[in-house]
């Protein structure tokens, strides 16, 4: 190979590698991910996601819970109410869906001097208000890290496309 092929070369991988590749891959170990943590609510080490309920006491009124009969004082607080209910055993973050599309839809591609970043996350909004959103990946953040089998994956195919860039 000549130096002028090698060049050619070089500048076709320049503007294939802009990210856009890397985006749409990003989107499907994305989508497995997000399948992970929104349906089945593991974690990325795959065991459930254990809820963090608060136990100071609290009071639930009627309005404030989907069975009227459940409406009381709760001296174990938001912990033993979602116990009467007969839930809080694991996080369903699916219960959120605006954060579960706004989540794996449309990743971004940030493109700098060093590199590219692709980024997803989550748009504060009405239904996603911005002390929610932050208290959910405050408390449960590390849930959203790829898993190892994710990340086995995504590197693989990452590195996939480079090598097809330089055939």
């Amino acid at each position: 190979m000549t130096t002028k092929d090698y060049i050619a070369k070089l500048n076709k991988a320049e503007r294939a590698i802009n990210g856009k590749r890397f985006v749409g891959l990003s989107s499907q170990i994305g989508r497995k991910q997000f399948k992970r943590v929104f349906v089945k609510g593991l974690d990325a080490e795959g065991a459930p996601i254990k809820p963090e309920y608060s136990t100071n006491p609290i009071y639930i009124g009627p309005n404030q819970t989907p069975e009227k009969s459940t409406a009381k004082f709760y001296e174990g607080g938001y912990k033993e109410f979602k116990r009467a209910l007969g839930r809080g055993k694991m996080v369903l973050f699916r219960l959120f869906s605006q954060m579960y599309l706004q989540s794996i839809v449309n990743p971004e591609l940030r493109i700098s001097d060093t590199g590219f970043v692709i980024a997803t996350g989550m748009t504060y909004n009405a239904g996603n208000p911005k002390g929610k959103v932050d208290g959910l990946l405050d408390k449960y953040g590390d849930a959203f890290k790829f898993s190892d089998a994710e990340r086995k994956e995504f590197t693989e195919r990452a590195e996939q496309i480079v090598v097809d860039l330089f055939k």
